[in-house]
């Protein structure tokens, strides 16, 4: 904790000697075991630069810049991001001075919330620039650019010193990964003794489904620029297998129910104009498949082929 809090100037070395420390490498292979392949990052870096329009004038939540979904019900957007940040934070124990990765951390709503509402200390890393540049300004905005760093790079592959931080956090990001098993390590590796990891993801409920149900969970996934998703127990294994105990998951489905009908409201009501404006060229192949996700997710859920998930753990 000590090494994270030195003054201004410290910080800055510090945030600067972290951001050159990330693996660079363009490679995807067991050698380099990043778990994020070039061309998945391009697409990733692709589908969030077209699709910020939709979730600014869909999704957009300027009191907590979130864009996961949010828990609880008879609450407004804005609050239901708060209560799902102050769900995570209360599983993951974060308490005042804990050290917090938030890995996919976007804009830095969540870091930000950590800092600000639990005096946390965080680090949020993301593969795009122009986030991690918000996220900044925005944690300079609230006033907490001393607690919460930001950096670019993949969070699967960090070479940052190992058994640095108290609590590894995962927040809708994990699904972009293609080797999540390389999450899990990197997280073990980071994570200090008895530390705590929690992620908060969309987990398959079986495999081997019909052609069709196989199809709508690929197009939301394609959508979303998915690989694949996982089973609870398939993520299970996997943190085990990385070295951690006491592993649970959770079913939070209940939770973000109002949330997920809330967006699939919201892109219905949208979508007959994206479909005019996509018949004049100007809506992209990127953004149709965003809306159309929107809506595979949320008739996939209604058939109890996914859960929304609750990954908790200690190292």
């Amino acid at each position: 904790m000590s090494g994270l809090v030195q003054g201004a100037d410290g910080r800055q070395r510090e945030a600067e000697m972290m951001s050159g420390m990330f693996v660079q490498s363009s490679s995807f292979d067991a050698d380099t075991a990043v778990g994020t392949s070039l061309q998945q990052r391009e697409r990733i870096a692709r589908y969030y630069r077209e699709a910020d329009f939709d979730y600014n004038a869909v999704w957009r939540s300027n009191r907590t810049l979130a864009r996961h979904f949010g828990f609880g019900d008879g609450v407004g957007h804005d609050d239901s991001m708060a209560l799902a940040n102050q769900h995570l934070a209360d599983l993951a124990a974060v308490r005042s001075g804990s050290r917090v990765l938030d890995c996919g951390c976007g804009l830095g709503g969540t870091s930000i919330w950590m800092v600000r509402e639990r005096n946390g200390i965080a680090t949020g890393v993301d593969l795009l620039e122009h986030q991690i540049a918000r996220a900044r300004k925005e944690a300079a905005r609230a006033g907490v650019a001393d607690k919460a760093h930001f950096i670019t790079g993949d969070f699967t592959a960090t070479r940052l010193p190992a058994e640095r931080f108290d609590v590894a956090l995962a927040q809708e990001s994990l699904c972009h990964v293609e080797r999540k098993e390389q999450f899990y390590r990197e997280a073990y590796r980071l994570l200090v003794p008895g530390g705590r990891l929690l992620i908060a993801e969309y987990m398959r409920l079986g495999r081997n489904r019909s052609t069709v149900e196989e199809a709508m969970i690929r197009s939301w996934c394609d959508g979303w620029v998915m690989p694949d998703l996982l089973t609870g127990p398939e993520h299970a294994a996997a943190a085990r297998a990385a070295g951690f105990r006491q592993v649970d998951v959770i079913d939070a489905t209940a939770d973000v129910s109002p949330s997920l009908a809330r967006l699939h409201r919201r892109a219905s009501f949208c979508f007959p104009l994206h479909r005019v404006l996509r018949a004049l060229g100007l809506r992209t192949e990127m953004q149709h498949g965003n809306i159309t996700a929107a809506l595979f997710q949320f008739e996939a859920s209604q058939r109890g082929f996914w859960f929304y998930g609750l990954l908790r753990a200690l190292k």
